[in-house]
């Protein structure tokens, strides 16, 4: 892997035990509460905050990159520049075409599911020319 450089590293609350999702996207819970600062697995196609860089039970601090490079799990072959998204488990996935959330891109190479690579943590959305 290359030079592993996280840029800021936020520090939320697990709302879910996240103990099986260190190196998967996260996102923010959707309580609606004034203050929430808690994270969940990231399903598919979702807008995420980052990637867990630990691995919290339910309540515990959730160490979140959300800018820089990060240590990221992947569900498949994920090829070097290749654009990134979330699948249901939160792990990355190549995304393509109009209306797809891209969370990071990548910068070293994954062949298989549960790999881990190393990404730029990246927030867009991929318009109809992308």
């Amino acid at each position: 892997m290359g030079q592993y450089t996280p840029g800021v590293i936020m520090s939320l609350e697990a709302g879910a035990d996240l103990s099986a999702n260190q190196y998967c996207f996260v996102m923010a819970a959707g309580t609606g509460v004034a203050g929430n600062r808690k994270v969940v697995a990231a399903t598919a196609n979702a807008s995420t905050i980052g990637v867990l860089n630990n691995a919290p039970a339910a309540g515990r601090e959730a160490q979140v990159i959300v800018t820089g490079s990060a240590k990221l799990k992947v569900a498949g072959e994920i090829a070097v520049g290749a654009k990134i998204g979330s699948d249901a488990n939160g792990k990355g996935v190549a995304v393509t075409g109009a209306g797809n959330y891209i969370s990071a891109m990548a910068l070293t190479y994954g062949a298989a599911d549960n790999d881990i690579i190393e990404a730029l943590v990246c927030h867009a959305e991929l318009g109809g020319t992308a």
